[in-house]
């Protein structure tokens, strides 16, 4: 579904490098940006050392 956080996000102004789909090896990391006067969650990917 479509129930990431920065879904409801308007993507045209959020950086490219947010991934949508990520396989569950993937750490996923959250923090809030500000840029222009606009507010988003970015969302950082690192995959997790085995």
């Amino acid at each position: 579904g479509d129930d990431w956080p920065f879904a409801k996000i308007d993507r045209a102004k959020t950086p490219k490098t947010i991934q949508e789909r990520v396989k569950p090896t993937l750490q996923r990391t959250e923090h809030w940006c500000k840029q222009n006067g606009l507010t988003y969650l970015r969302v950082d990917f690192t995959t997790s050392p085995l």
